[in-house]
């Protein structure tokens, strides 16, 4: 049952990302079977089924989706309506893939309100990326014939870059609680607070590379391609956090536990 709806999200994702021009069916379609597909990774996870790093990439794309839909509810930033599904597509069929998991042991309150921000800051970094994008390719159009085709539903340029710049706002304090609240779970569990291990090395560079774009924002007024590269820097560092970690324990060392 799970495969179904996994590939009907990816099916849904594909079809909106292949759209002409962004308007609400296919992005409701795709978000409505991307949150039925994010239900059943939590009832397995109760369950305390395998999960693998296809199943958690699917999630941090949906959220993206579903991120993307609540702050451009007028979908607005047209190229980021098939960035964002293109690659919820690509990462729901990835939950169909046969990958080693491992089994979530703990899954308390505390450690819900850990994951929850964290998935959360994920999504916001993507959205925030594909936002920054789609300003700088709207850039480019006006040197070219494409500014005499304006594609229809694009908000004036100022107003997409405030836009993308809230959705990075919104991310480093998702972030910065998620760091937060990793401290007082290591605390809970008489660990060490601070246990700098590949992990928390590039969620700590992710939260560094987001604070300095933000201070080069407010203070300087970065924009265009330094923030571009800032954010992606940003991006990469918490990809590689968690999702680089999952990929190395789990497929490439075939890690059994937690």
């Amino acid at each position: 049952m799970d495969s179904i709806l996994f590939a009907g999200a990816a099916l849904c994702f594909a079809v909106c990302a292949a759209r002409i021009k962004a308007g609400w069916p296919a992005p409701l379609a795709g978000a409505g079977v991307g949150l039925v597909c994010l239900a059943l990774f939590a009832a397995r996870t109760q369950l305390a089924a395998s999960f693998h790093i296809g199943h958690i990439a699917a999630v941090f794309a949906v959220l993206a989706a579903a991120v993307l839909l609540v702050i451009d509810f007028r979908l607005r930033f047209v190229r980021s309506w098939r960035i964002i599904p293109a690659f919820a597509s690509g990462a729901a069929l990835m939950a169909l893939l046969p990958l080693p998991g491992h089994v979530l042991a703990d899954a308390s309150l505390l450690w819900i309100g850990h994951a929850l921000p964290a998935a959360l800051s994920y999504a916001c970094f993507a959205v925030a990326i594909a936002q920054l994008l789609d300003v700088h390719w709207a850039i480019s159009s006006l040197r070219t014939a494409d500014a005499r085709q304006p594609e229809e539903g694009n908000m004036p340029l100022l107003q997409m870059e405030s836009s993308a710049f809230a959705t990075i706002y919104f991310a480093f304090a998702l972030l910065t609680a998620t760091l937060a609240s990793g401290i007082v779970l290591n605390y809970v569990a008489e660990a060490p607070l601070l246990d700098f291990n590949h992990k928390h090395l590039f969620a700590l560079l992710t939260w560094l590379a987001s604070l300095v774009l933000i201070a080069g924002r407010l203070l300087w007024g970065w924009r265009g391609n330094t923030a571009l590269h800032w954010l992606t820097a940003a991006g990469l560092f918490l990809l590689l956090s968690y999702m680089g970690t999952v990929f190395v324990l789990d497929v490439i060392l075939g890690r059994q536990g937690t």
